[in-house]
């Protein structure tokens, strides 16, 4: 068995453990506390588990109860102290099989578990319907507990060092155990197949088996013993309905459930008692035969059913159950004139059969076996309904004929519906009841009856002149309903090829004109029949009349006159009514309302442009934001859109006029709106707003349209220095601003309408600037007033804006050139003030040219050439240096050997700094890797043929020495490395076996040579 060890103490675990593997079993885990025990039971799922009383986090009962919860069937073996009784006491009523005591001994664990072996294997023998049966028994054990009894009594082995034994004195069943110990009925049936296996009784005789067998007409229920002769007495129930056998000097089989239920048998259930020795049985049933079989080791008590029988008288119209009692009977209608009468009663037995029956009603009748019982299925000639009869011995069935409404068809076309009724007779009157003011008419058949499939059933239609149907029965009158919803006033009754039909005939409606008020009338149509739909676009109404009860009569002249708005109206029948369109000639406003009388629909059609009108304008700029407001009168529709390519707002007012708007072009000097212009089309007004302004809100309130232009807000910051003013604009693109230089002020104009900046002007204590001022000339400009004029203005970038620069020309006091070593050299740059913004300069074969602007600067005091020739002299990397100056702007030009090149900016200085980076031509037995070069400057030959890589790279793209070449291949035969003076070129040749493939593979910032 697998077997979890359960205990805090580290050297118990052991002892326990090098026991269980002394006698054979297999250890599948440790746990030292009730948390890891719960984790490892639900992990491995073992057999049987040693369990400690007592743990540092959870008490031992507490623990069986959440293990048993986990894996039910599993074996748990407490593990205590001699003094702990009542706490092993407790633990066998949860479930527990076994205890072991500390200190071990070996026979006392090889003991215990070979009692759950035997447990185990016993349980795993029975079949499956017993195991069921047994655990059923478990559940239902409480029912026996005044049959059974139990003494408990509990040995004192304090005196014993190495065990404590307790002992049960079982006297009969797991329910004894479970009733006077009041413990769980599983733990009752371990402890009596473990603990009271000392009191077998193999003289006395076992009843071991219970079985029942159906047969034709009866059922055996047999019981065996374990010994062939056995004595017994046998007898009714005086109490309830049943027979009683008493099984003297004969014990039960602990394998055996205590009772046992049957369905659809003639035996209920079945009893076990075990009283003083003897075993009762008691058979639950309601049959009042019943015969008994001896036989070697069985008794067999033989059940039989009482004998029904079924015939039909034709004189009566009855089919007769005989023997039959009528609380087992019931009636059900089945589809194709078929009755299906069941028997719910085990007791009772019939012959199966077909018979066939020469009667008017009924054609023939089956008798057929059922799951509860039995099934008669009649089947009739014709519709029939049926009655129960009730008498003392015999219970009947009786039919009668009658007339039957079997279905119903509906025929349509555009002039009338048709029902017809479908029947089993020809010659039958309908009689009508209308009630039109709930548009139900009901149709009555006397003396008839409905086919049960219509009665479940409700028949609607869609495009028919009424709208569902409904089939209603009362049987004690012995008549049929038809319930007709339907708005037409008049149903009538009618003969159509000799069969009875119902017709309905759809509403008279027409369609008229008012040439004078200009209104289509709907004659007979109310104006929630209707639904108006007007296309501006196609410049059309189509209607739709939602009343599919009435014809459409149109008036002629509508077709041949020629009418002032509309050119044509058509008027077609559809699912659910008429759809129509009218064409018409000019935009109209189109307004339904009732006619007096209040029968009727008006639809009214008035052009929109005698109607709808743009009177004025006003435009004002408050704040940050713009108003836009137009005065209008009429019915006002519009829609708006962006014009992107434009830069405008389309607002398109449908069906309307300017009229008393003389200028179409208007333009603003403030605000975010550029101008408005009109237009007129043949319809509308289209009204053109010039704005970048993304943000409005567009409203219609009191005949005014209204938009409120929402541009985005400039903050303005000034950042002061005695010989700087700097001006950050959020939001604002470089691109967007043009500096405008005049006398003693620098203007910035920021071309850009979308925007606002609070207006005003801002005193500033600079040397450079003495105010800012703000204004707006349709342009919003930014102007620096100068406290002299030679300074220079800028625009810089900045992440989310700009700065607008006005500063003092800074000076180039010095130029000097430092050699740090032969690899590195530098030029500094001194100015007198300190140097804010990155400058640009332009980098490229040997040449480095840095933008100063505007400066102040001495060439021949600057650039001291005596002492920078000296110093270009000794350099290996600068070769020449010049300051030029054009138009005002200075540019510093270097030219150098290959090298690596950095902008330092160090408050008033400018560090340039130069650094050779050493060519490298690493060569292995795959390939050769060139890095530290210029990569597309690098020249690469190969001469596979020869065995020859010819590499040539320009003086100003790479720099070489004995270092750069690192070769570890003895592939590779030589390497040369030479410098052509006269063209400035540095060339490797690399000599390799000849006929060797060679690729030439250039990456990002390598050249790779493979081989």
């Amino acid at each position: 068995m697998r077997i979890l060890v359960v205990d805090d103490a580290v050297f118990i675990r052991k002892v326990l453990k090098g026991i269980l593997h002394e006698v054979g079993e297999e250890v599948v885990g440790e746990a030292s506390n009730g948390t890891e025990a719960l984790r490892l039971v639900a992990e491995l799922k073992p057999d049987v588990v040693t369990l400690d009383i007592t743990l540092p986090d959870y008490n031992g009962i507490e623990l069986l109860r959440k293990i048993r919860e986990i894996v039910p069937d599993i074996s748990i073996v407490m593990v205590t102290a001699i003094s702990n009784h009542e706490m092993i006491k407790e633990a066998m009523q949860y479930g527990a099989v076994g205890y072991i005591t500390k200190p071990f001994s070996r026979e006392k664990v090889e003991e215990v578990l070979q009692k759950i072996k035997s447990v185990r294997d016993k349980k795993a023998k029975l079949p499956l319907e017993s195991r069921e049966e047994v655990e059923e028994t478990k559940e239902n054990v409480s029912t026996m507990r005044d049959i059974v009894q139990l003494k408990d009594t509990i040995e004192d082995t304090a005196s014993k060092e190495k065990e404590s034994l307790s002992v049960f004195e079982a006297k009969s069943t797991p329910g004894q155990l479970a009733e006077e110990e009041k413990i769980f009925p599983e733990t009752a049936e371990k402890n009596i197949s473990e603990i009271g296996s000392g009191i077998e009784t193999k003289d006395k005789n076992v009843l071991r088996e219970v079985r029942l067998e159906k047969k034709k007409g009866e059922e055996l229920l047999t019981i065996s013993f374990s010994k062939d002769e056995y004595s017994y007495s046998i007898g009714k129930l005086k109490i309830g309905s049943g027979i009683i056998v008493s099984c003297e000097d004969c014990y039960l089989s602990s394998s055996l459930q205590h009772e046992y239920f049957y369905e659809n048998s003639v035996i209920e259930g079945v009893k076990l008692e075990e009283i003083n020795g003897s075993t009762i049985v008691i058979i639950y049933t309601k049959a009042k035969k019943y015969n008994v079989r001896e036989s070697e080791g069985e008794l067999s008590i033989i059940l039989l059913k009482a004998k029904g029988s079924v015939s039909y008288s034709k004189n009566n119209k009855v089919l007769m159950l005989d023997n039959i009692p009528p609380n087992t009977i019931s009636v059900t209608q089945l589809e194709d004139r078929k009755i299906k009468i069941s028997v719910k009663a085990a007791d009772i037995y019939l012959e199966e059969e077909k018979r066939e029956v020469d009667d008017i009603i009924i054609k023939d009748f089956s008798i057929e076996k059922s799951e509860d019982g039995y099934d008669i299925i009649v089947t009739l000639h014709k519709e029939a309904v049926y009655e129960l009869i009730e008498g003392k011995s015999v219970t009947g069935v009786k039919f009668t004929e009658i007339k039957v409404l079997r279905d119903i068809q509906v025929v349509h076309s555009e002039e009338e519906t048709k029902i017809e009724l479908v029947t089993n007779c020809e010659e039958y009157n309908v009689v009508l009841e209308q009630d039109q003011d709930k548009g139900i008419t009901y149709a009555y058949l006397y003396g008839f009856a409905a086919s049960p499939g219509l009665l479940n059933k409700e028949f609607e239609f869609k495009e028919e002149y009424i709208e569902r149907i409904r089939v209603i029965e009362d049987k004690e009158k012995g008549l049929v309903c038809l319930v007709i919803y339907s708005p037409v006033k008049r149903l009538i009754v009618a003969k159509d090829r000799n069969k009875t039909v119902i017709l309905a005939r759809p509403n008279k409606a027409f369609l008229l004109y008012n040439m004078f008020q200009n209104i289509l009338i709907f004659q007979n149509i109310l104006p929630h029949e209707i639904e108006i739909d007007y296309d501006a676009v196609a410049n059309e109404v189509f209607f739709l009349v939602k009343n599919r009860f009435v014809k459409l009569l149109e008036d002629p002249l509508l077709k041949s006159e020629d009418f002032e708005t509309f050119s044509s109206i058509e008027v077609q029948r559809v699912e659910n009514g008429y759809e129509g369109k009218i064409k018409l000639k000019t935009r109209c406003k189109v307004d339904i309302s009732v006619s007096k009388d209040g029968t009727s629909t008006n639809l009214s059609l008035i052009p929109l442009k005698k109607l709808n009108k743009i009177k004025a304008f006003e435009y004002e700029s408050k704040g940050a934001k713009s108003f836009l407001r137009f005065m209008c009168e009429g019915d006002i529709k519009y829609v708006v859109e962006r014009n992107n390519t434009d830069r405008c707002l389309e607002v398109r007012v449908f069906t309307s006029s300017v009229e008393t708007i003389e200028n179409r072009r208007v333009e603003f000097q403030d605000g975010c709106v550029e101008r408005i212009e009109f237009k007129e089309d043949i319809e509308d007004v289209l009204i053109y707003i010039y704005t970048d302004v993304i943000d409005y809100l567009v409203e219609f309130r009191d005949n005014m349209l209204s938009f409120v232009f929402e541009p985005q807000v400039i903050f303005v910051h000034s950042f002061v220095e005695e010989e700087r003013v700097a001006i950050e604009l959020s939001g604002i693109d470089e691109n967007n601003i043009e500096i405008i230089k005049e006398e003693e002020v620098v203007v910035y104009e920021i071309k850009r309408r979308d925007i606002y900046i609070e207006k005003g002007i801002q005193p500033i204590d600079s040397k450079v600037v003495k105010k800012i001022q703000i204004v707006q000339d349709k342009n919003y400009k930014i102007m620096m007033h100068l406290v002299e004029e030679k300074v220079r203005s800028k625009v810089e970038k900045i992440d989310n804006g700009v700065y607008l620069i006005i500063e003092k020309y800074p000076t180039l006091e010095a130029v000097t050139i430092n050699n740090i070593n032969e690899h590195k050299s530098t030029i500094v740059l001194k100015f007198d003030l300190k140097i804010y913004e990155k400058l640009d300069y332009y980098l490229d074969e040997g040449l480095f040219i840095l933008n100063l602007g505007e400066i102040n600067a001495n060439q021949e005091n600057t650039l001291q050439q005596d002492e920078i020739s000296k110093q270009i002299k000794s350099s290996q990397i600068i070769r020449e240096v010049n300051l030029r100056e054009e138009q005002g702007i200075y540019t510093l030009e270097v030219k150098f050997n290959y090298a690596k090149v950095n902008l330092i900016h160090k408050e008033k200085e400018l560090i340039i700094e130069f650094e050779i980076v050493i060519a490298q031509i690493e060569a292995s037995d795959q390939e050769i890797v060139i890095s530290n070069v210029e990569i597309n400057k690098t020249e690469v030959k190969t001469f596979p043929e020869n065995g020859v890589v010819v590499i040539k790279v320009p003086e100003n793209s790479g720099y070489f020495n004995e270092s750069s070449l690192m070769i570890q291949s003895d592939r590779i035969k030589d390497v040369l490395l030479a410098k052509l003076w006269n063209e400035s070129i540095w060339i490797v040749m690399i000599i390799m076996q000849p006929g060797e493939g060679i690729h030439v593979n250039r990456e990002e910032d390598v050249i790779v040579i493979s081989y």
